[in-house]
């Protein structure tokens, strides 16, 4: 989950908006609520004014890090229906599939 924000609402804020960031806290709930237990949060604050350019390049290292980590083919597959739980196997069974490379050009 990518939260963008234009103040800074992080733990040690100086703001007093640090109180009133229902936006993370809601979107957990809403997750975890449907069933959604690996999540993995990615706060880019302070995108008004003079930091907007260090809050993007900030960004961009925490998404391409996260990304980095993430293996669709060790997440449950309880969510998918019987066709897609196939077809994601049959993916996942072989490694130059699950890299995007089917071989073609």
């Amino acid at each position: 989950m990518i939260y963008t924000r234009g103040s800074d609402y992080g733990p040690g804020s100086p703001s007093p908006l640090a109180r009133y960031d229902h936006q993370q806290n809601y979107f957990d709930f809403w997750l975890r609520f449907i069933g959604v237990t690996d999540i993995t949060e990615i706060a880019i604050e302070n995108t008004w004014g003079d930091n907007e350019r260090e809050a993007r390049r900030f960004a961009r290292g925490e998404a391409a890090s996260a990304a980095q980590s993430f293996d669709p083919c060790s997440q449950p597959k309880t969510y998918l229906s019987s066709r897609a739980k196939r077809r994601a196997e049959e993916r996942c069974s072989f490694p130059e599939l699950r890299s995007g490379n089917n071989g073609g050009g």
